[in-house]
């Protein structure tokens, strides 16, 4: 009997112990809740898995895309008149004009303005300055310009301004690297041809070693200025040990006043930086090795970090692409081993919070996965190292699915992204504020078609959060998806569909013509779309008029 006590006093604690331990490891798991970085576990219609947190490598392979084009149409901006007056309105240019339109508001009579009317203009996060006597450079040479123009500020860099002049030539846009010293009057242009060129540029970018010898060597061109002098300004600040400054889209911006995010460069060994990024609050949340930064170019590992310090996640790169990953639970102990391919995660093998294997020989295996935001536990079922079933069961002890055998599929995605440029205008005060970015709603497909459920997960702002819930609402009424099926049988399944909110400006780091690119081609896949569902109507009266005749025969 009393052998009989002492086991059930045992087991008790056993019990205990275990209740205890997960109760720690799913408050661990929540504690420092972060808003639109910890954002709970999730599957987007591409069958790309989000786990836990809204990380910047997410690139969804397919998503609806709502876009403003800066200077296309009249944007808000302003422009300093030559007595230094700053104008505040909506302008409408292009780097090819040597003017720009502007109107005090929408409803206004727009009124060209010139550069020898004003000492500069701001549109979007874009600055254009003007600039007299330089080199205006062509494909046949230079030529000297006395004429003010307008030129892109491209970056201030300690005592050096560099602008981006471009000019409309024969074929296409040309464009003119320019930098200027405070202490001088002079804009020193970086000519085409090799020899001087790599004079200039060893002048210009003498003091970084390693870019010195890029152009001694002859290994840059003047296409790379852009990304040299992020390069230069990152030198600058780790030697002064100053931050560098994003908005809450992780745009750069230069006054601390405006910063949302910031980064750290840690360290910088021959021409590679190792930088740290901060969430506003000062949380750590990834650092890495990158040798060139816009465009960024990573190298060996990205680690990512809980809010609480401790690695998440490590991403393996070669040649800048994700090759591998190692996911860590937060008490330092390996949760998975997986590579990284454009089918799909591979996964080597899965561990339990106190390592033990998951995965048998075959790759076969399920596990507990505890989404501390939404209070629910996510069953994961592996086939063969892949990861085939996700579920949970809801308040009414229903199934859903957000992964299975057959997922839920869209049934025509490009009549709904024709649709949604009908019918959705980016929110002005998000353009005015800049704010851009992914939103990503998820919500239930049920077994019928019909969508329920929709819940913003990852959001850009207020603004652009309702104007695409107000869109996607019609889910509710119409059968837009082929549901899920597991077994042969219709399910329920919970999906995120990701919407990115972008906006296409000038850019300091990316060229214009790629834009205008941008542009034409999604302009291109618009009449795409209007000119297939044009035909398919057609079809559809063709093949009406041709019932319409057989029956009339049948009657004769």
């Amino acid at each position: 009997m009393r052998l009989q006590i002492i086991k059930i006093q045992m087991n008790m604690n056993k019990t205990i112990l275990i209740v205890l331990t997960s109760i720690l490891f799913h408050n661990s798991q929540g504690q420092n809740s972060v808003d639109n970085y910890n954002i709970g576990y999730y599957f987007d219609f591409n069958k790309q898995p989000i786990d836990g947190y809204y990380d910047f490598s997410y690139e969804p392979e397919k998503s609806l895309n709502v876009n403003y084009k800066i200077g296309v149409d009249y944007s808000p901006g302003y422009y300093y008149t030559r007595e230094g007056e700053k104008v505040k309105g909506w302008l409408k240019c292009s780097q090819n004009n040597t003017y720009f339109k502007f109107k005090s508001n929408e409803n206004d009579k727009a009124k060209t303005i010139k550069p020898d009317q004003c000492d500069g203009y701001v549109i979007g996060i874009d600055s254009f300055a003007v600039i007299e006597n330089f080199n205006v450079q062509r494909n046949l040479g230079a030529f000297h310009s006395d004429d003010r123009e307008y030129a892109e500020v491209i970056e201030k860099v300690g005592t050096l301004t560099f602008y981006k002049h471009t000019r409309a030539g024969l074929q296409n846009s040309i464009d003119t690297y320019i930098v200027k010293a405070d202490s001088s009057t002079n804009y020193i242009s970086f000519p085409k041809g090799t020899k001087k060129f790599k004079d200039v540029g060893t002048e210009i970018f003498g003091s970084f070693e390693s870019l010195r010898s890029g152009f001694q060597t002859e290994k840059y061109e003047t296409s790379d200025i852009p990304a040299l002098v992020k390069l230069l300004k990152y030198k600058n600040h780790y030697e002064q040990q100053r931050k560098v400054y994003f908005n809450s889209s992780w745009d750069e911006v230069d006054n601390y006043k405006d910063c949302s995010n910031y980064a750290k460069v840690e360290s910088l060994k021959d021409s590679v930086f190792h930088i740290i990024y901060y969430l506003s609050n000062d949380v750590k949340i990834y650092e890495g090795d990158f040798t060139s930064l816009y465009p960024h170019k990573r190298t060996k590992n990205i680690v990512f970090f809980y809010p609480n310090g401790k690695v998440r996640k490590e991403i393996n790169y070669k040649d800048n692409k994700p090759i591998s990953s190692i996911d860590y639970y937060t008490n330092g102990s390996i949760h998975r081993e997986y590579t990284i391919s454009k089918k799909g995660n591979i996964y080597d093998q899965i561990y339990d919070a106190n390592s033990n294997v998951i995965l048998n020989e075959a790759g076969n295996g399920k596990e507990s996965i505890y989404d501390s935001i939404n209070n629910r536990e996510i069953t994961y079922e592996y086939v063969n190292h892949a990861l085939k079933n996700a579920y949970y069961f809801d308040s009414n002890g229903r199934r859903i699915f957000q992964l299975c055998e057959k997922n839920a599929k869209l049934k025509a995605f490009r009549a709904l992204q024709l649709k949604l440029n009908n019918e959705v205008d980016y929110p002005i005060k998000s353009v005015k504020d800049f704010n851009h970015g992914y939103v990503l709603v998820k919500f239930i497909i049920e077994p019928t078609g019909l969508t329920s459920n929709f819940e913003i997960v990852k959001s850009v702002d207020s603004a652009c959060d309702s104007a695409f819930l107000n869109f996607i609402s019609f889910f509710k009424t119409y059968k837009h998806w082929k549901p899920a099926q597991y077994n042969k049988e219709k399910v329920a399944q919970e999906l995120v569909i990701p919407i990115e909110f972008s906006i296409i400006s000038f850019s300091r780091y990316t060229n214009f013509s790629n834009n205008f690119m941008m542009m034409q081609n999604s302009m291109m896949q618009n009449m795409m779309m209007q000119n297939m569902m044009m035909q398919n109507k057609m079809l559809e009266n063709m093949m009406m008029q041709n019932s319409m005749l057989q029956q009339q025969m049948m009657r004769h």
